[in-house]
């Protein structure tokens, strides 16, 4: 017993002393330590093996063998337990080595029950999270829906007639840019359609303003052209915007109907090539007009003698914001008014040589020369016709070499469509 013992003793040295001929990187290697202590605890007696472990029955009858054998035949026995170790050592490197791999790519190596699991409580999750989400938002839509509805309903009245002065708008600016081009030919023939074109913008635009200030004369709106409150001052936003886009759209009709009077002045009243500055101080000095009128409705709006501390603020930042666009205004008035008094010639006389040594007729109406002029970069053309080129551009027609330095502003006949609501 005692010659067993020892040789238990000694088999049991031997098994951990096995260790010793491991790889260098036994101890970092948590699967093989965690296959060698199974191994080992199955094979020594009394060893509580792990709860998930199973003894092996072949290396319990190895272990059999090697007892009931003497010192000198127990070698074999443990050099095929050694062999057993050694496979299991290189099976898990080859394990390991495929997990680094897999964490290398960017994968997560993790038991399957828990990634499975984790998956599907995630997966869980979004499915009750995101549709709850979903059905909140969904419910705050509709009911934004329902109160922008109700609140339309409220001005039906005020957002259709908005809808048809922007129309108006639009159908006047067009034809009134359409006259200011045709005007600018030398075709006779179209002399009466114009002028019918252009009478028919300016009543039209003339009924337009008298129909609404009078199936809205309870309001009496036409108080706000000379900067006074309308007699049904409400004092809301809604009102207020209303008040002012409505005698904004007027303002700008009337510029529109001054334009398409000029566009139709005879020649013999007023030089083709000065209308485009005339366009110009109209629009300027309507949009000069434009800004002051909503000064008053807005100080209304924002003071409040109930609230005087802080309706005071607000006026102060309104007048403030307003005087900085009133500067902006004024500076491009006094632009307009500069260029408007200025004789701006854009080339000399040229000689009768030099006008034999070209083409017989203006290249951009292609009729005979009438009061020509030669430009710096040596074309020659109408006077009249490149006034009007200029009016619109400032490079020549010919090379687009720059003439005029200056940008031309308004001299088309166009008219701003940005809303002065403010």
């Amino acid at each position: 017993m005692s010659g067993g013992n020892n040789e238990t003793q000694m088999g049991r040295r031997t098994l951990w002393n096995l260790q010793s001929n491991l790889p260098v990187n036994f101890v970092r290697n948590q699967n093989v330590q965690q296959h060698v202590e199974q191994v080992v605890r199955g094979v020594i007696p009394g060893g509580a093996p792990q709860p998930e472990y199973h003894p092996n029955p072949y290396l319990q009858h190895i272990y059999s063998r090697h007892a009931s054998r003497q010192d000198g035949e127990a070698s074999e026995p443990f050099h095929s337990l050694e062999a057993q170790l050694q496979e299991v050592i290189s099976q898990s490197d080859l394990n390991d080595g495929h997990t680094h791999n897999q964490q290398q790519q960017g994968m997560v190596t993790l038991p399957h029950e828990h990634v499975h699991g984790h998956t599907h409580n995630q997966q869980q999750q979004a499915m009750v999270t995101l549709p709850q989400d979903w059905k909140a938002m969904f419910g705050s839509f509709a009911f934004i829906v329902i109160l922008v509805l109700k609140l339309l309903s409220n001005h039906v009245l005020g957002i259709l007639v908005f809808i048809g002065l922007t129309m108006v708008f639009h159908y006047s600016n067009t034809k009134v840019i359409e006259i200011v081009h045709i005007t600018s030919l030398r075709d006779r023939n179209h002399s009466k359609k114009v002028f019918c074109s252009a009478l028919w913008v300016v009543l039209f635009l003339a009924a337009q303003a008298f129909g609404i200030y009078y199936f809205l004369s309870d309001e009496q709106l036409h108080n706000i052209l000379h900067y006074q409150l309308p007699a049904s001052w409400i004092g809301d936003i809604f009102h207020l915007i209303w008040v002012t886009m409505v005698t904004d759209y007027i303002i700008r009709f009337a510029a529109i109907c001054l334009k398409a009077v000029v566009a139709v002045t005879p020649q013999v009243c007023l030089l083709q090539k000065r209308k485009g500055k005339y366009y110009m101080m109209i629009e300027v000095l309507s949009q000069l007009y434009r800004a002051t009128l909503p000064i008053v409705p807005w100080f209304y709006f924002l003071y409040v003698p109930t609230k005087t501390w802080f309706s005071a603020v607000l006026t102060l930042l309104y007048i403030i914001a307003k005087c900085i666009n009133l500067y902006s205004t004024a500076a491009m008035i006094k632009k307009a008014v500069r260029v408007f008094f200025s004789n701006t010639k854009f080339g000399e006389k040229p000689s009768a040589e030099e006008i034999k040594s070209r083409e017989e007729n203006c290249p951009i109406c292609q009729d005979d020369y009438q009061d020509p002029v030669m430009l710096p970069c040596k074309h020659i053309f109408c006077e009249n016709c490149v006034s009007i080129w200029f009016d619109r551009e400032k490079t020549c027609p010919m090379c687009r070499a720059e003439i005029q330095h200056e940008d031309p502003v308004w001299q088309d006949g166009s008219t701003s469509i940005h809303l002065q609501w403010y």
